[in-house]
């Protein structure tokens, strides 16, 4: 039994010594990985707990509502920022209203932002 168990140790060593020549290769220094993947582990152990915090949370809702017209001036405009790959419109803005704990609120919106990490993907239903 004893040499079986010496056995596994030395597979496990080999690994070991493997992966840290690896990373030398790589010019990766070993214990920064370990640090990074330290502080992985450390925040991953809070995942569940923020999931029941999710599950418990009682949000509050808001609504943007724009007339119909103006949502698709808007979608236009975004449409030819994408295919452009900038925004290079103008600052129009359009109508619309938000409305937050029961008040309307009016406001005027608009595209922002000069490149496609602000627009690029829609989120949402």
């Amino acid at each position: 039994m004893q040499a079986s168990h010496c056995r596994s140790w030395h597979l496990t060593e080999s690994g070991t010594n493997l992966v840290v020549n690896t990373l030398y290769r790589l010019n990766i220094e070993p214990t920064s990985v370990s640090y990074v993947l330290h502080g992985v582990k450390s925040e991953n152990i809070r995942i569940p707990g923020h999931v029941v915090q999710g599950w418990l949370a009682r949000p509050e809702h808001i609504s943007i509502n724009i007339k119909n017209n103006d949502f698709q001036w808007l979608s236009r405009q975004r449409d030819m920022a994408l295919a452009q790959g900038i925004w290079t419109g103008s600052n129009e803005t359009v109508p619309a209203t938000i409305r937050f704990r029961d008040e309307d609120i009016k406001v005027d919106v608009r595209l922002k932002g000069n490149s496609i990490e602000h627009w690029g993907q829609m989120h949402g239903p």
